[in-house]
């Protein structure tokens, strides 16, 4: 029994701590300076929120009272505690990714570019041109209403949804002025190409 309940405290120390290393590593400020060109200046930034993992968390957390609730009732409390601390751990190793996505991952929009840079142990760089972006698609959920974000995605000159990697979708807490930022950098750089003259 203390063996079954040492390797979830165990692990969740041991998540923890490459979490730590991940947010040490994988921090993109050097990387931004370095990968913005000397014409190109940074306009907004999008601010990403994990709230669909978070009650992902809430939900498993639940599951897991819920499963050992029939064990505490019938006095087999050592059983409950077990299942309750592995769904704990669970819960956590999704927390834990979630804050670290947060920490390391960065949604740009310059002058130029629309820029994604994630990962941790190795960076990943996703970028676009504003002139190959059409526009960007704007959903608020149910989810959304309630905390207050938009999952927002990204549609090329082509009519394709553009890959931004590991992310189908962002979800952004900014996401109405990131993306009245990117209009206003779009007719501008309209503006620029036609002489000062945008076409409407």
């Amino acid at each position: 029994m203390e063996i079954a309940v040492a390797i979830p405290i165990i692990l969740i120390l041991l998540r923890s701590l490459i979490a730590f290393l991940e947010i040490k590593i994988g921090r993109k400020d050097a990387l931004i300076h370095k990968y913005i060109l000397q014409d190109e200046k940074i306009l907004a930034e999008g601010i990403l929120v994990y709230i669909s993992s978070l009650v992902l968390v809430v939900i498993d957390l639940t599951l897991g009272f819920f499963i050992s609730l029939p064990f505490f009732i019938f006095n087999y409390h050592k059983i409950a505690f077990l299942i309750l601390l592995y769904f704990i751990m669970f819960a956590s190793f999704s927390l834990i990714k979630s804050f670290v996505n947060k920490k390391t991952s960065k949604l740009l929009l310059t002058n130029k570019r629309l820029i994604l840079l994630y990962g941790t142990f190795s960076h990943k760089v996703i970028d676009f041109s504003i002139d190959s972006i059409a526009n960007i698609t704007l959903y608020k959920g149910f989810l959304g209403r309630i905390f207050d974000f938009s999952t927002v995605s990204f549609t090329s000159t082509t009519g394709a949804k553009l890959s931004l990697g590991l992310f189908d979708n962002l979800d952004l807490k900014n996401a109405e002025d990131f993306i009245k930022i990117f209009n206003e950098a779009k007719i501008q750089r309209s503006s620029d190409n036609t002489g000062g003259h945008v076409s409407m």
